[in-house]
């Protein structure tokens, strides 16, 4: 019997890494850091040196035009 009764899980095609987000992006380490530790890139972080990024959000974030600061 499996505790996880939802289908939906997260594959890798839904999240990017820290490199694959940033060269999606084009911006320096320094901008996409700065924009996760200010929230304005979305992430997931799984440990001191884990960071996941949801291409979902991201996406809707590149399509709303949201600027990094």
């Amino acid at each position: 019997m499996s505790i996880i009764k939802d289908a939906n899980l997260i594959t890798n095609e839904d999240v990017l890494v820290s490199k694959e987000a940033q060269r999606l992006l084009r911006c320096s380490r320094g901008v996409f850091y700065r924009g996760i530790k200010n929230g304005t890139i979305p992430s997931i972080r799984l440990g001191p040196r884990k960071i996941l990024i949801p291409k979902a959000a991201l996406m809707r974030m590149l399509q709303e035009g949201t600027k990094l600061k």
